[in-house]
């Protein structure tokens, strides 16, 4: 006993059990006030362009799901009220749509048009929106796999924007449609802007899947490090503000048999009214080159 006074005299406890602890020496900086100085930064960028999409009346379910009358989120893009959202907030097909924003703003707002193949839906308020800044937009091809990717939302308190933080994982994911990140997402996001560190916005975070095109497809993933966003250069902005809605489009060809990449793709079928067909493509022939 009397060893063991003097052994915890010399040694302090922590040496003792083999442990080690990190003490930052006094007046040394906190390393990661840089990095969160920079993400509070871009979120403050495009803070107040973020905003809540409400909705009233419409179905009780979207493709097995249960909808609910919280708020989702939504993206000005310009002062004239135009505002970009996912799909899904709107699929239960409401009879009421309103816009509301972070200084507690309420309007009505009325669809414009949507892009089915990208799951994206304009919005436009009846009264023009006030901005310090229009969002500034990313081109899709000056991303770089791996770069810091900030998900924005504004659905669960008006006057503070929800936010995760995750990378850019992939540029090309859902048939070319999506930028993947791991940032956090939960359907309150969707609609919301994927954005890099200056608060530039790199899409629109949508639930997509490449199992299915339904308008709940994707949202299986929730939360789950696998995230898209439609990046702005696919939103097709200036047929959307002119009201023209988007499809996926259609070749009109069917190849002799499903044989995936691994043979010739010889064309079975080809109705002469089909885009292929007019174009002049018939049976027999086999797609050699795709431009």
């Amino acid at each position: 006993m009397k060893m063991c006074g003097r052994f915890n005299r010399k040694f302090p406890l922590p040496l003792l059990l083999g442990l080690t602890l990190a003490v930052p020496a006094f007046g040394q900086p906190d390393v990661e006030l840089p990095q969160r100085s920079v993400i509070q930064g871009a979120v403050a960028k495009i803070g107040p362009a973020v905003v809540q999409v409400e909705t009233i009346g419409g179905q009780d379910q979207v493709g097995g799901l249960r909808v609910t009358q919280q708020p989702r989120t939504g993206l000005i893009i310009d002062r004239q009220g135009f505002v970009i959202t996912a799909q899904f907030n709107l699929a239960h097909q409401p009879t009421t749509v309103f816009v509301r924003t972070a200084d507690g703003k309420r309007m009505p707002a009325k669809v414009v048009a949507q892009n089915h193949s990208r799951k994206i839906t304009l919005l436009k308020t009846e009264t023009s929106l006030e901005l310090a800044a229009e969002p500034v937009l990313v081109d899709r091809f000056t991303l770089a796999v791996g770069q810091t990717a900030i998900a924005v939302g504004r659905s669960m308190d008006l006057q503070q924007a929800n936010v995760s933080v995750g990378i850019i994982s992939a540029s090309h994911r859902i048939w070319d449609k999506a930028v993947q990140t791991d940032a956090g997402i939960s359907p309150h996001n969707f609609g919301g802007p994927l954005i890099d560190l200056e608060g530039r916005v790199i899409g629109v975070l949508v639930p997509l899947s490449p199992q299915g095109s339904g308008p709940a497809d994707g949202t299986e993933w929730y939360d789950s490090g696998i995230g898209f966003a439609v990046p702005v250069t696919d939103w097709e902005l200036e047929q959307m503000r002119a009201g023209n809605d988007l499809h996926d489009g259609l070749l009109g060809v069917t190849f002799k048999e499903d044989q995936g990449y691994a043979s010739r793709p010889v064309i079975a079928a080809c109705p002469g009214n089909s885009p292929a067909g007019r174009a002049g493509l018939k049976p027999g022939d086999e797609i050699t080159h795709v431009n």
